[in-house]
């Protein structure tokens, strides 16, 4: 997966405006708040775009969703961005599920 396929395959979110603030900024400080509009990408495309943040390197993004059904779906759509299979860039564990 290649920040650019992503740019190409999904240029229409509004989270690309605001992606070059938003990794400056957590290259220098280890907390930041992207408030969004629902569909914006804040929870399925930045994670996978820090992930590939040189400052990141070898740390793991964790994401926390209230309930299991958000997470699965969540999960499952990153890793189909990714275009591999659940488990192994994107995980996921749940009270019953674990990849």
């Amino acid at each position: 997966m290649m920040l650019l396929d992503l740019h190409k395959q999904h240029a229409d979110l509004p989270i690309w405006a605001v992606m070059p603030a938003l990794q400056q900024l957590l290259a220098t400080q280890r907390r930041g708040i992207l408030v969004a509009a629902p569909g914006a990408g804040k929870s399925t495309m930045v994670p996978l775009l820090l992930s590939q943040a040189d400052w990141l390197a070898g740390q793991t993004i964790l994401l926390l969703e209230p309930r299991r059904l958000a997470a699965r779906a969540l999960a499952w759509r990153m890793a189909d961005l990714c275009g591999q299979p659940l488990g192994e860039l994107v995980g996921l564990r749940t009270r019953d599920e674990t990849h």
